[in-house]
This record gives structure tokens, C-alpha cells and sequence, in this order.
């Protein structure tokens, strides 16, 4: 499932970025992000920061993608 951008009746001049449909509940679900490098990288979502998201990978390493540099989310 791939959340996207959303406007809200009455909110035109507000945009709402694909991240701020990420929510704690989604914690520990597998997802696939791309980046604005053309990098695609997937695991399970760890935690999720103000600035940015950590990855747990499949190889068990974590990563910390600064949230202005992913352009999709998806949720698998």
C-alpha cells in the first residue's frame, strides 16, 4: 500500500507530506522506501523521529534516513 499526498477540504494552501501518514502504529511493520538518490531500501520500520526514520534491515543493521531525502513509502 502506498500512501500519497492528501488535501483536506478546506486546507488548500496546506500540503501534507507521504510522511505524516506514517504513524506509531505502523512501527514495526516492513516497508519500502525510496530515496531521492534513485536508492530503494526496505525493513522494518523501527522508529520514527521528527527529522527522521530508522530502518531495522534484513541483514539486522540499522539505518537512519533523514525524512526530507525519501520520496515514497510504501507499507508491505
Amino acid at each position: 500500500m502506498i500512501r500519497t499526498e492528501e488535501k483536506r477540504h478546506g486546507d488548500e494552501n496546506h500540503r501534507y507530506s507521504v510522511l505524516d501518514c506514517l504513524s506509531r502504529k505502523d512501527v514495526g511493520r516492513t516497508v519500502a522506501i525510496s530515496l531521492s538518490n534513485g536508492r530503494i531500501e526496505s525493513g522494518k520500520l523501527m522508529n520514527i523521529g521528527m527529522f527522521d526514520i530508522q530502518l531495522e534491515l534484513p541483514n539486522k543493521k540499522e539505518l537512519i534516513v533523514m525524512k526530507h531525502s525519501i520520496v515514497t513509502v510504501s507499507i508491505l
